[in-house]
């Protein structure tokens, strides 16, 4: 049965009491044959406090993207 693979990587903030949190998240998911909807496989989330974080959420995908064909 053949999947289908989506790759993103998205720009998130999230607000608490303390104030709002940036941060990218990678996400991969993927669809069978018989689902009709994609389906969250492997998330991982880069916060943008980092200077690095851009870099190593595409250094993360990269790395999914060959596990994951």
């Amino acid at each position: 049965m053949k999947r289908e693979y989506k790759y993103m990587i998205l720009n998130r903030s999230l607000k608490t009491k303390l104030g709002v949190n940036n941060y990218y998240r990678v996400e991969i998911s993927s669809m069978s044959g018989i689902d009709t909807k994609f389906r969250v496989v492997a998330t991982k989330s880069f916060n943008k406090n980092n200077p690095t974080a851009l870099t190593d959420a595409c250094n993360w995908l990269a790395k999914m993207t060959e596990t994951y064909g």
